[in-house]
């Protein structure tokens, strides 16, 4: 049987930041999804790493940025633990995301 949907893409951490946030519920599952994807394209070059939408967990969603922790180690630079910094901006219907090098 396949799990549902939210089993397989939000960890505890990113539930408790969809419920924290103060958008509606479809906004801020879509921002979750996409500040992953903007990771993965980050730093999939640096490291190759294929990884799983649980392996990064969003801890904190403010004022156009969020912080993205690390669930796994991705090589010597990026270990479990580490974080890195992200931006958003809704525009219209979409949510834009960006990850530039550097640690909150």
């Amino acid at each position: 049987m396949l799990q549902p949907l939210e089993s397989l893409v939000f960890t505890i951490a990113d539930k408790l930041q969809i419920d924290q946030v103060k958008l509606p519920l479809l906004e801020a599952a879509t921002l979750v999804f996409s500040a992953k994807e903007s990771f993965f394209k980050f730093i999939y070059p640096q490291t190759h790493a294929l990884l799983d939408f649980r392996d990064v967990s969003l801890l904190e969603i403010k004022d156009g940025e969020f912080v993205i922790g690390i669930n796994k180690d991705l090589g010597i630079k990026w270990r479990k633990g580490n974080q890195v910094l992200g931006r958003y901006l809704f525009e219209s219907n979409n949510v834009i995301t960006l990850i530039a090098e550097g640690k909150p």
